[in-house]
């Protein structure tokens, strides 16, 4: 996993990402026609709720010697489908009274060269530490206001002019405090797609966002628990053929863990939960022949809110050791 600290204006940002992405040979691939007129639909949604995350593309084209609009069309219209794992436990079930979040992010063998571990401090928002496959946007993360938000893929119907799901991940890192304020701004946002949002605080509250084009439904967990998978638990726009196979047994495991505890969660028994390869909670590649790019486990993490640091497995966690990473 490729580390990047960045910190400044949201352009003095770009401007490192773009110089890295240039040095490391990075060109951004053929965009068509049709995608870089959605890419300017969206583009005006970004600019409406988040305008200083397109300063940051403005940077990395500057930065890299990049066109503009290929590179936001990358950006701003991203194409794959995750598959992936979250969890949120409040300090009501943990052995030090503290909020533990967990994530599993599932995608494509291909992508593990890209993926990226931010430390960012932007001049004027809240410092965080997260994933992201996708340079400006983040999969998921924590900041220093003790909030974790983390993603799911959702399937959908048709793309809708909106903010992609790292855009909107990438906004409550920077912007948000609390889980309140966390859903104010994913409830107000225009979504291109179908996505879960697993948020939680520091001060124990969690709660879902199944975010959609057609409608954003928010669900609280007032016992203290709850986990996404890849598939809506409340809202009914759900393309439900392009459900993952595995999503709902997923989910399943994750509450029959959470029922079944005894005694206090720690994060060691997060840890366990994420890597159990008899639990199905993270993906083995799928063994397919056919597949010349399977799906699995490419990071693991789990965090302790109001710590500023996380644990986290790059790669497949039965296999690979959790580190500490902090900001």
């Amino acid at each position: 996993m490729i580390e990047s600290d960045l910190q400044g204006s949201y352009y003095q940002m770009g401007l490192e990402q773009g110089r890295i992405l240039k040095s490391a040979g990075f060109v951004p691939p053929p965009i068509s026609q049709a995608k870089r007129e959605f890419a300017k639909a969206c583009e005006s949604a970004v600019r409406e709720h988040m305008p200083e995350l397109l300063d940051e593309l403005q940077g990395i084209a500057d930065g890299g010697g990049f066109e503009a609009d290929p590179l936001n069309a990358l950006v701003l219209t991203l194409d794959a489908e995750a598959a992936c794992s979250v969890l949120a436990v409040s300090g009501r079930h943990t052995a030090d009274g503290k909020t533990l979040f967990g994530r599993n992010y599932d995608f494509y063998t291909s992508f593990r060269d890209f993926i990226t571990l931010y430390r960012t401090y932007p001049a004027g928002a809240l410092a965080s530490l997260g994933c992201s496959d996708i340079f400006v946007g983040r999969e998921d993360g924590i900041n220093e206001a003790g909030l974790a938000i983390a993603m799911t893929f959702v399937g959908y119907d048709s793309d809708q002019p909106g903010v992609m799901f790292h855009l909107a991940a990438r906004a409550v890192l920077d912007r948000c405090h609390n889980v309140q304020e966390a859903v104010s701004l994913l409830e107000g946002l225009p979504h291109v797609r179908n996505n879960n949002y697993l948020v939680a605080g520091a001060d124990g509250q969690i709660a879902i966002v199944e975010a959609g084009p057609q409608n954003v439904t928010t669900v609280h967990a007032p016992e203290g628990f709850a986990a996404i998978t890849n598939h809506f638990q409340f809202s009914p726009y759900e393309r439900i053929e392009k459900r993952p196979t595995n999503s709902e047994s997923r989910l399943r495991n994750l509450k029959e863990w959470f029922n079944k505890r005894e005694g206090y969660i720690s994060s060691d028994n997060i840890k366990a939960i994420l890597s159990d390869p008899e639990k199905g909670v993270f993906c083995s590649p799928y063994q397919e022949a056919k597949d010349a790019d399977p799906i699995t486990t490419l990071w693991s993490w789990t965090a302790t809110l109001g710590e500023r640091k996380v644990l986290l497995s790059d790669g497949k966690p039965d296999k690979e050791a959790y580190k500490t990473y902090e900001f």
